[in-house]
């Protein structure tokens, strides 16, 4: 599943919320403004994402995930980290 959000702003600020996310769910940050991973706790359980960044838009594809997580949850949660 891949989730694509425009965002506004630098990319430097939009890897800070994401490294903000990584921290304060317990979670792994490894990328650059380009692309990488983020590993988090949600929801109670573990989630992995990779994300990739070209211009003002951000893909988030999700590789990791349990069953009983609905996609719609997923969306909404990138969107409130990406704001």
């Amino acid at each position: 599943m891949a989730i694509k959000v425009s965002f506004e702003g630098s990319t430097t600020s939009l890897i800070n919320k994401i490294k903000k996310a990584a921290n304060d769910n317990n979670g792994n940050f490894t990328g650059d403004e380009n692309k990488g991973k983020i590993e988090i706790s949600r929801f109670g359980a573990r989630m992995l994402g990779a994300y990739k960044i070209e211009g003002n838009i951000i893909t988030v594809e999700v590789l990791k995930k349990p069953f009983f997580i609905l996609e719609k949850m997923i969306q909404k949660e990138i969107k409130k980290i990406i704001g």
